[in-house]
């Protein structure tokens, strides 16, 4: 009994505080990414009408009462997987950024991992994707909110590369951003059941070689005019690309 007492009394000197844990808390949390879990492979493999939520909770291991207590419904279950999703690639990125603050060095290493990430995600992002512009306002606008913020950090780095002179003033970056982003997912749909780090450096070297030759200050001396010969002979080089054994 002293000893308790003893025990008792050092811990209330020390300071040392012991933390109760909240099991339901627990518990809620283990069942939240079973159900998404669950969703993420059956959603992947019927699609988002084929789907039930009564497939999700049995595949999951609980009730269909349960998936309604974490999810309001089946587009629920999608805004839920969809914010995972971007908060990863968010995270990714936010990394890379802060390993390195040359621009070009940075724009290769985000392009590399987005395309890894959608490459091992392709069929649920495609999911997401056409529900988010075919359905309800909600899914849409949070799927346009992570895509802003996303598409954004490329954004201001071109707008840093003109700042440095690496690119031309007069270049719009937020066309650059479309056609950049057009190219990757071309790419990582032709693509999506590889993750080959090998071939997404060749087609990121091949890509930014085309995309970006026209918005640097001092390109190469290749292909610099932009009579139709040139014109064509880019045209030839991008066809020539996507037609590669690697991007098929």
């Amino acid at each position: 009994m002293a000893s308790k007492a003893k025990s008792v009394e050092k811990r209330e000197n020390t300071g040392v505080k012991t933390k109760k844990v909240d099991g339901r808390l627990v518990r809620g949390a283990r069942a939240k990414a079973a159900i998404l879990s669950a969703a993420i492979d059956i959603f992947s493999e019927k699609g988002f009408d084929g789907a039930q939520t009564s497939e999700v909770a049995k595949a999951a291991g609980y009730a269909e009462s349960t998936v309604f207590l974490h999810f309001k419904n089946k587009h629920g279950l999608v805004l839920a997987i969809m914010q995972d999703f971007y908060q990863n690639l968010m995270s990714g990125a936010n990394i890379i950024l802060a390993t390195t603050s040359d621009g070009e060095e940075q724009l290769v290493a985000l392009v590399q991992h987005y395309l890894v990430e959608l490459m091992k995600c392709w069929r649920i992002v495609r999911l997401f994707a056409t529900i988010a512009r075919y359905t309800e306002d909600e899914t849409l606008a949070q799927f346009m909110e992570y895509n802003r913020a996303y598409t954004g950090l490329y954004i201001d780095i071109f707008e840093k590369l003109k700042s440095d002179q690496v690119f031309r003033e007069d270049v719009d970056v937020r066309l650059l951003r479309d056609m950049l982003f057009g190219t990757i997912e071309h790419y990582a749909l032709a693509n999506l059941v590889k993750v080959d780090a090998q071939g997404i450096g060749a087609f990121i070297e091949k890509t930014f070689a085309i995309l970006f030759h026209g918005a640097k200050v001092a390109p190469s001396p290749v292909g610099a005019s932009l009579d139709n010969e040139g014109v064509e002979k880019k045209l030839d080089e991008i066809l020539a690309l996507l037609a590669s054994p690697g991007s098929q």
